[in-house]
């Protein structure tokens, strides 16, 4: 029996022998693969981002859709007048352009009752008389700078070291080097009376016209004031003085004082000098200035101008 036992221990360990088994060490054993965490990490956080850029645009596209634009307002500010020098006017013609007695633009009701007898003129105290602002200092107030393209700012407005205002009395275009007169560069047209055969210079932006009565030529400015040629016929033999004294026997002769124009007529003036009368043959020039009830004179030099253009044939 127990031989047996023994022979059956034997054949056991000589069948473990053959088998001789192997354990495989820890680290070579194959471990289940773990779960990737991390790739689904980054993928929700890609997701995660689009989604609040996609909220971040709409918020941003809703917004502007509803608010009202602003529209810039720009405040507005009174433009200063321009200091620049005009440019000078082109003339359209260099001949004088001849304008008849009987072809003004329109007919001037009677301002006096009488043809052959004058008005006293208006005694007007000197220290009442006001004249219009010059800006300048050029002689030309700020109204004739406007008429003779000139600058208000610029004494000389050509630069030829004469001032505008006695270039405008010497008939020359005061934006303009000389010898360009005002005539040629058209700031001044010629009036021509064909029937008492004189003619002068007046602003072109001024209005002609004749007083349908008296036949006195009327030069009207933009405002009320205006500038009168008449004239009346005389004996050639008297004087101006006594001429004066007889069509103005209320007047004091004595206040008036001698004048001479630029084309040598010489004559009488009021001491306003708004008033001139000068005698030539059997005939009695006078050119007078209309303030129309005013105080400030705003047109001297262009009476001034008219004076020193007037030519008698």
């Amino acid at each position: 029996m127990t031989d047996l036992k023994q022979q059956k221990n034997k054949k056991t360990n000589s069948v473990k022998a053959d088998l001789n088994i192997i354990v495989m060490p820890e680290e070579f054993k194959i471990k289940p693969p773990k779960k990737n965490n991390k790739k689904l990490f980054i993928i929700g956080g890609i997701v995660f981002v689009m989604i609040m850029v996609l909220v971040i645009v709409v918020a941003i596209l809703l917004n502007s859709s509803t608010k009202t634009p602003v529209v810039p307002v720009e405040t507005p500010t009174t433009p200063e007048k321009p200091v620049e020098t005009p440019t000078t006017p082109t003339p359209t013609s260099t001949e004088p352009v001849e304008t008849p007695s009987t072809g003004t633009l329109f007919p001037v009701e009677s301002t006096s009752t009488s043809v052959s007898n004058l008005p006293t003129p208006p005694e007007i105290p000197i220290g009442s008389l006001i004249t219009g602002t010059d800006s300048d200092g050029d002689g030309l107030t700020d109204k004739e700078e406007a008429i003779f393209q000139t600058s208000f700012r610029t004494p000389d407005t050509d630069g030829d070291s004469f001032y505008d205002g006695n270039e405008v009395f010497n008939l020359y275009n005061p934006a303009a080097h000389a010898p360009t007169t005002m005539l040629e560069s058209g700031i001044v047209k010629l009036y021509k009376n064909t029937q008492n055969n004189y003619e002068v210079f007046y602003p072109a932006v001024w209005t002609s016209g004749e007083d349908k009565n008296s036949g006195d030529t009327l030069f009207l400015s933009e405002d009320t004031e205006k500038i009168t040629i008449a004239v009346r016929e005389t004996i050639s033999s008297i004087s101006l003085r006594s001429w004066y004294k007889t069509e103005f026997p209320d007047s004091d002769i004595n206040k008036l004082q001698t004048y001479t124009s630029k084309n040598g007529y010489s004559g009488l003036q009021d001491e306003a000098r708004l008033n001139t009368y000068i005698k030539e043959g059997d005939k009695v020039f006078i050119i007078s200035y209309d303030l129309a009830d005013k105080q400030t004179v705003w047109y001297r030099a262009v009476y001034g101008m008219i004076l020193n253009s007037l030519k008698i044939n």
